[in-house]
């Protein structure tokens, strides 16, 4: 019962939010905008998930703190847009880290927000800090019962610690209460991961091929798919997979891959031997298979 309550609150609320971006988008956008305007307009560009549409919401951004720059909304909204953008851009270590004072400060600004845990649970899984990264997303998690992201980064946090098996009860959770999210793509790919983890191949293809549906330029969907064929045994498949955009940029595979931070190094490995099986690979995979 409490999780279809929380399934309901978080469909509403999504369903407000897309509906409130779009008004202050499409509307407002020629007036000089109050600050809960300015507010509504970066959520929308921070959901476009585009260069430009990033671009703007830091314009947006910096102009709304020269009026308000304690406003705990907008450092909520910055610190979740530079956690995007050190995603997509594969930030190292030492410089993922400058955005733990603006975390720090979002979180002081409002202590009730679940989105100030979940990001420094972010920033911890990043850096390897498992046992604080899990901390702090089992408190976003305890604070919004609804809050999707968070259930969803608390899996992630597990598989990279090298338990996936502990990651597919809050990442299927996650995915059940929040059908609507517009990221959603973001979650299966972590829940495919995790199954590819624990040997579940045919689960893991059927994730990616539903990512790719709507999302056909998310590399690790064609990673997953690649690497489950090819651990089928199924070697003409993944050669089709693969060449459906891998072969095209080896680069861009090869360098999320080696940036995913996973305790144990060697998972990155594994997946990587299995989208490059033409090559011999340097150990054996030793992939835990499902019972």
């Amino acid at each position: 019962m409490h999780s279809e309550l929380a399934r309901i609150a978080n469909c509403v609320g999504i369903s407000f939010d897309i509906c409130e971006q779009r008004h202050f988008k499409v509307s407002n956008d020629r007036s000089p905008p109050e600050l809960g305007d300015r507010n509504w307009r970066i959520r929308f560009h921070i959901n476009q998930f585009t260069k430009d549409s990033f671009e703007h919401a830091k314009t947006l951004i910096e102009e709304a703190k020269e009026q308000s720059p304690e406003n705990g909304e907008l450092l909520m909204l910055q610190a979740n847009l530079e956690l995007w953008q050190h995603w997509i851009e594969r930030s190292d270590q030492s410089t993922s880290a400058q955005l733990a004072p603006l975390i720090r400060a979002a979180m002081r600004a409002d202590p009730a927000d679940a989105r100030g845990p979940l990001f420094y649970g972010i920033l911890d899984t990043w850096h390897r800090r498992s046992a604080s990264a899990l901390t702090h997303l089992n408190r976003a998690c305890e604070l919004d019962p609804s809050f999707a992201q968070a259930f969803v980064h608390l899996g992630a946090a597990h598989y990279l610690s090298g338990k996936p098996e502990a990651a597919i009860a809050p990442l299927e959770h996650a995915l059940f209460l929040a059908p609507l999210d517009p990221k959603r793509f973001f979650a299966q790919g972590e829940l495919g991961t995790a199954n590819w983890m624990l040997g579940r191949y045919e689960e893991c293809l059927a994730i990616a091929h539903n990512i790719q549906t709507t999302h056909p330029g998310y590399v690790l969907a064609h990673v997953l798919e690649t690497a489950s064929y090819a651990a089928m045994g199924l070697y003409d498949d993944a050669r089709r997979a693969r060449a459906k955009l891998l072969d095209e940029k080896p680069h861009r595979y090869r360098s999320m891959l080696a940036w995913i931070p996973f305790i144990d190094r060697d998972w990155a490995r594994k997946i990587r031997d299995g989208v490059e099986f033409d090559s011999p690979p340097a150990r054996n995979l030793h992939i835990v298979q499902s019972s």
